[in-house]
């Protein structure tokens, strides 16, 4: 399964350049989501929907609402899904146009962070071609 970076920007021309970069560096239109003002927030009728849109990418219930209220108070959310080894790329590369912080409550770490390993972006060459993440102890 492919990881979800996501990011939330002040404004849609923030979130909007973010992408462009993105798509800069490779990243392939299909693996870029952008919800904001000017589209997608308009395509929702009710403040439901666009939860259950965010949802519908892996967002759980408590962070879609929060990011979904960001959104409707002239916020951007960015989302990438980024071929297998480009996760830290992806993530500098959003990071570098002043995502926003928020109060959106996030989900739990992954158990092997809460134990002090972390996952290394480019893997070994059997851990790639088996698609296996690589752990290494803090």
């Amino acid at each position: 399964m492919a990881q979800t970076i996501i990011r939330l920007y002040g404004s849609y021309d923030s979130a909007m350049q973010a992408a462009q970069a993105l798509k800069s560096h490779g990243f392939a239109g299909d693996q870029i989501g952008l919800l904001g003002k000017p589209r997608g927030v308009e395509a929702a009728s009710s403040t439901g929907e666009l939860v259950n849109t965010i949802k519908s990418i892996g967002v759980s219930g408590p962070e879609a609402e929060g990011y979904a209220e960001a959104v409707l108070n002239g916020g951007a959310l960015l989302c990438v899904w980024p071929p297998y080894g480009r996760s830290l790329q992806a993530s500098r590369i959003m990071d570098g146009f002043a995502p926003v912080s928020t109060d959106v409550p996030q989900t739990e770490q992954p158990p092997h962070q809460a134990e002090g390993w972390k996952l290394i972006d480019e893997p070994a060459p059997l851990s790639r071609l088996l698609h296996i993440p690589v752990l290494i102890k803090d």
